[in-house]
């Protein structure tokens, strides 16, 4: 296919206007996103009190909602285990099968 213009490739030329579009609109969002990010507190945006306090907090639960979430299964299983070795030896005296410790 050849163009009206010598020395021009379009597949280049459409490339290039597609890579410049994309640039110009993550400038444009880098713009427009660019108060937000001054709330974060590494960056020191974020001085006020109240800020401050709902840093500490969130980092208060990030760290123990790990601990009470392991905590709450290892509970759970250990109450499963329990009840469910419970049952077993319910079932073994109504069988009359109980386990006295007799090898003979």
């Amino acid at each position: 296919m050849k163009t009206a213009i010598p020395f021009v490739n379009l597949r280049s030329l459409a490339r290039w206007a597609g890579k410049l579009a994309t640039a110009t609109l993550v400038a444009g969002l880098f713009v427009v996103v660019s108060d937000p990010v001054l709330a974060c507190t590494v960056c020191s945006g974020g001085q006020e009190e109240a800020s401050r306090k709902a840093f500490v907090g969130t980092t208060a639960l990030l760290t123990f909602l790990p601990m009470v979430v392991a905590g709450s299964a290892i509970w759970f299983f250990v109450r499963r285990t329990l009840a469910q070795e419970r049952q077993d030896a319910e079932a073994q005296i109504e069988a009359g099968t109980a386990d006295t410790g007799n090898v003979a």
